[in-house]
């Protein structure tokens, strides 16, 4: 339904397959699925901490109609497939706690 970006993300490690030592403070450069999903997932967090009655339903239209339209060019993406681009500014900043 969107795409976020999953290329070139300097994210923690993960486990032996990305980090030659998982640890507190260990990062590496990833690709894929698994470095656009966790972005979605904060902006439905952020969006959530603002709306805590919000219904999963609601937060995916509001992320769905928030979404970058019509920027995304390759040719790689499938006919008929959404050109909509992850956009994080639901509402105020949450503040980091720490």
């Amino acid at each position: 339904d969107i795409f976020a970006p999953g290329v070139d993300i300097y994210s923690a490690c993960g486990g032996d397959s990305r980090c030659t030592k998982a640890a507190d403070g260990a990062y590496a450069w990833a690709s894929g699925t698994s470095m656009a999903v966790p972005l979605v997932a904060g902006v439905a967090a952020n969006y959530l901490s603002e709306h805590p009655g919000a219904s999963p339903a609601q937060v995916k239209q509001v992320i769905l109609r928030s979404a970058t339209k019509g920027v995304l060019a390759s040719p790689h993406m499938r006919k008929g497939s959404p050109n909509l681009l992850l956009y994080s500014k639901l509402g105020r900043p949450v503040a980091a706690h720490g």
